[in-house]
């Protein structure tokens, strides 16, 4: 069960809670939500009074499943997705048939759980574009779960760069790249990992996120200078629009569509 105190601040937050209960915050806009394993309300009522830039709004308790839906096994291509239930007493080794494609995820708030078509398909885009080059180095912006990258380590990528402007969703995937035996090859980026990771470094840029975000870096320059992307999270009648703020670096390689969702592989071309 997740206990979650909604906020709204002016800027990012200095400084996150210090409380045994506390797992992460995720911002959204205005919003801040700070997620507890239980309800804090005296040590947040203290704790908020201290912060100048944030102010309480709300509180909502539910269940991870009712954020986002998961299932017990998934596959999507060659890749079978396993979600567990897991507590602080949970074991990192769970039982039962695994395979080398087999990913293990564990119930959360963050977003990639595999269900969604724009996990699915970025799966898909990922297993072709393994199939025509061994990329080493990954960039996987806004990682949300971490499944993407987990799935790339699995692939071959040697090393993995994860990026997320929430804290709750790298540490959600910190667990799930533990659980999947996988911490030599990763790295964790909090922010926009697009401007702050050096792009000759990268063989592969992966970025399964919202429209609303994917839109704003799409529109910005900082990416240009990827060899290779795969972009996700818009859905198929915005594909014109999303053509069009790529085109004059970076050529459409393939395209895997699902349901009312798409998402692309690109290549860039070579500019005078």
């Amino acid at each position: 069960m997740c206990f979650v105190y909604e906020c709204i601040g002016k800027a990012m937050p200095r400084k996150e809670p210090q409380h045994p209960l506390y797992r992460g915050m995720w911002l959204e806009g205005k919003y801040v939500y700070f997620f507890f394993d239980s309800k804090v309300d005296e040590f947040f009522k203290d704790w908020i009074q201290q912060q100048e830039d944030l102010s309480f709004n709300n509180f909502y308790k539910f269940h991870p499943s009712n954020w986002q839906k998961f299932h017990k096994s998934l596959e999507v291509g060659t890749f079978c997705i396993k979600t567990l239930e897991l507590n602080k007493n949970s074991l990192l080794t769970p039982q039962g048939e695994k395979t080398n494609r087999t990913i293990l995820l564990k119930t959360s708030a963050s977003f990639g759980s595999g269900v969604h078509p724009t996990t699915k398909t970025s799966l898909i885009a990922l297993e072709k574009v393994f199939q025509l080059n061994n990329h080493k180095t990954i960039l996987d912006c806004g990682t949300g779960s971490g499944i993407l990258g987990i799935a790339s380590a699995m692939l071959g990528a040697e090393r993995i760069i994860c990026s997320d402007i929430n804290m709750l969703s790298l540490r959600d995937a910190r667990e799930n790249v533990k659980l999947n035996a996988r911490e030599k090859s990763f790295h964790f980026v909090i922010g926009d990992g697009v401007s702050c990771i050096n792009p000759k470094n990268i063989d592969l840029l992966v970025m399964n996120v919202e429209w609303p975000s994917l839109n704003k870096i799409l529109r910005q320059q900082k990416w240009h200078c990827f060899k290779m992307l795969i972009i996700s999270g818009f859905p198929r009648f915005l594909r014109n629009i999303v053509i069009g703020l790529t085109r004059e670096t970076h050529s459409v390689l393939d395209s895997i569509q699902l349901e009312e969702w798409e998402a692309l592989i690109l290549v860039r071309k070579y500019i005078a």
